[in-house]
């Protein structure tokens, strides 16, 4: 799963598959449309209020306890499975009768909104579940939004560029005659 910052919106992305064959199967309690976020619990994408699952895993889950700060944020629109992770719970969220291994893929958007306002950690954060042929992880990674220059640093960009300008323009002129 992939958090980047698409222009004024934040796009999670999630593609790949799971390794289910020593999990429990419960019904999904979240009902969010299109996904939803809470950083100190779990993180999904999904089509529609029905459907979703998650797993409890074996006792060897482990990974971080958090991507970021306490509070709970709604996707605006949503598309393709359930995917995601539970981390507080020690659990991956897959649709209703996902058969192990299987590809899912799907894409949540949180529109007029950043990283940093749903309150994520940029960083890349594994869970892994199971042993032998039952292993399998679960990679979220969050990306740094691209830096965007101060009004300040523009402006001391303009200037020096109106420097160097007029610098060569009389530089040129002196030259000329």
């Amino acid at each position: 799963m992939t958090v980047r910052q698409v222009g004024p919106d934040v796009v999670v992305q999630a593609s790949g598959s799971a390794n289910t064959n020593s999990y429990a199967v419960l019904p999904l309690a979240i009902v969010a449309v299109g996904g939803e976020v809470e950083p100190s619990a779990y993180i999904y994408v999904n089509y529609s209020a029905s459907g979703g699952y998650f797993q409890l895993p074996p006792p060897s889950f482990s990974g971080p306890s958090s991507i970021g700060a306490v509070g709970t944020y709604g996707a605006s629109t949503g598309s393709g499975d359930w995917v995601g992770i539970w981390f507080s719970n020690r659990s991956v969220i897959v649709p209703a009768g996902y058969v192990s291994g299987q590809s899912l893929s799907g894409t949540g958007t949180y529109s007029s909104t950043t990283i940093a306002a749903l309150g994520m950690t940029p960083g890349t954060y594994t869970w892994t579940w199971g042993s032998g042929g039952n292993a399998d992880s679960f990679v979220l990674t969050i990306e740094s939004p691209a830096s965007i220059p101060a009004l300040s640093e523009w402006t001391q960009l303009l200037m020096a560029l109106m420097t160097i300008t007029l610098f060569g323009w009389h530089f040129h002129r002196e030259r000329s005659y």
